[in-house]
């Protein structure tokens, strides 16, 4: 399980978590809604042809540098966004930085 990557919230804090598996583009605002509600988003785009990934994740990226929700690319097509105030940490990148 290195392949893990840990959300330090703090003790009194929890953070419910939404998986997103859009069909198309119109149901980008449920995934915004959740951000604004300090959810965690899971967003799989797999199921779409690419340019229409691309739509959506960069509309669901502008919607989250505008509210200051951090971002990391867990395949190459999942992604997970974590509200403001939590801290993402990617422990694969510190591992092969120490090499």
């Amino acid at each position: 399980m290195d392949n893990i990557i840990p959300l330090f919230r703090a003790a009194s804090t929890s953070y419910e978590v939404m998986v997103l598996e859009p069909s198309c583009y119109s149901t980008m605002t449920q995934a915004v809604t959740a951000l604004r509600a300090n959810k965690v988003l899971i967003l799989k785009l797999d199921k779409l042809d690419k340019e229409q990934a691309q739509q959506i994740l960069d509309f669901i990226c502008g919607s989250a540098y505008a509210i200051s929700s951090q971002l990391a690319k867990v395949s190459e097509t999942v992604f997970l966004f974590v509200p403001h105030g939590m801290q993402l940490q990617d422990r694969l990148e510190e591992e092969h930085s120490a090499f």
